[in-house]
């Protein structure tokens, strides 16, 4: 399957933003999202597209491969022989065999991978083909039979804003009824069983109908429309808890090392991205960056908007015992303009020394609980 991470590293390592390789693959920033955060797939030609611009294949992209670079290869120089000249003519003409055999080896066996690379990328879209078919599918199925009994011919639900303060968030329902109603009633049904209604339903011409209701910030939360006599579920509604947080992905380099001193400097780049059940776009986040060991903080920073229109948050760890692993977690607790939020583990980070070097080694975590996975 197509790999997001690799993705992610081939695009930073370039300096680019989302938006950047957007304009260089001839597609919105929001695809590029998409493809980062694994709702999408390119295309095979996107993926083309990818490999010659990252210069990998696309095996590679696909998670495939490891990227192999060339073996620098040398040939010891023949000695010529003294007063053999018959035989060096015929170890050359031997090599220069040889050579050709190795040459038209490698071609054959490059262009087998590259079958096997076109072959995998034909699957992967396929596959996400079929997916998207099955999901259309239900769907429909789910549509045509809800239609059946519905007693609206039309409507929508959507979230209009947060309060983070008091953990409420307000979601308006418009519709048109397919009969008239002389009441209308829009509820909502919290996990604990509790029951809020609108205020208030406007009704418009040609039964139209809107309104608005404040519920709390909890998932599961299930939806009901009651006309007269009759109540419905409203069940193709997107999930408006999930579209007040946000989705967090930890990435990071290192910056500066000292091994003389035991210190070791290196920045974290934060890059937080809205889900897609939502077109509301982060232009601010607010917030801070913990570092824990053993439970407790090790250093905090605020997160601050970079050139590259990352959000990134520096760090230096100080009395890195150079004969011992370390091993931290990263604790990030943030919200953006529209209130939406994060809060929880995103990564933890190994601290190893191997051969004289220091390597930072970067595992996605539970956001609860903080276990590995």
């Amino acid at each position: 399957m197509f790999s997001k991470e690799r993705l992610i590293r081939l695009r930073k390592e370039k300096g680019w933003s989302q938006e950047d390789l957007g304009a260089q693959m001839n597609v919105s920033r929001q695809a590029v999202s998409r493809w980062e955060s694994g709702s999408a797939v390119p295309e095979v030609e996107k993926l083309e597209d990818l490999s010659k611009l990252f210069g990998v294949s696309v095996g590679y992209l696909l998670g495939a491969e490891d990227e192999i670079p060339a073996a620098v290869r040398s040939i010891e120089p023949v000695r010529k022989p003294k007063g053999r000249w018959i035989l060096y003519t015929f170890l050359i003409l031997m090599c220069c065999v040889l050579i050709s055999i190795v040459l038209q080896t490698k071609s054959e066996t490059r262009q087998l991978r590259e079958g096997i690379s076109q072959i995998s990328g034909q699957y992967a879209d396929l596959q996400f083909q079929m997916d998207q078919l099955k999901s259309e599918l239900a769907e429909t199925i789910e549509s045509t039979l809800q239609n059946n009994d519905s007693l609206l011919a039309d409507y929508s639900l959507r979230l209009v804003s947060i309060d983070r303060e008091k953990q409420i968030f307000t979601a308006e329902l418009t519709g048109i009824l397919k009969d008239p109603a002389n009441t209308v009633d829009f509820f909502a049904k919290t996990p604990d069983g509790s029951i809020i209604h609108a205020e208030s339903v406007t009704k418009n011409p040609l039964n139209g109908f809107s309104c608005e209701i404040k519920v709390p910030r909890e998932d599961s939360i299930q939806w009901y429309l009651s006309c007269d006599s009759k109540t419905m579920k409203l069940s193709k509604v997107n999930d408006l808890y999930a579209q007040t947080k946000l989705s967090c992905y930890i990435s990071g380099y290192n910056n500066k090392s000292s091994q003389k001193e035991g210190k070791l400097d290196y920045d974290m780049i934060l890059t937080i991205e809205p889900y897609d059940l939502t077109s509301m776009a982060s232009e601010k986040i607010t917030g801070t960056m913990k570092l824990m060991k053993d439970g407790e903080t090790v250093c905090e920073s605020e997160i601050v908007k970079t050139e590259y229109n990352y959000f990134a948050a520096p760090f230096e760890i100080d009395e890195v015992d150079e004969a011992e692993d370390d091993e931290y977690l990263v604790h990030v607790s943030c919200y953006d303009e529209q209130e939406r939020s994060y809060e929880g583990y995103t990564c933890k980070i190994l601290v190893t020394k191997s051969e004289g070097m220091t390597h930072l080694i970067f595992q996605n975590v539970d956001a609860r609980t903080g276990q590995e996975y």
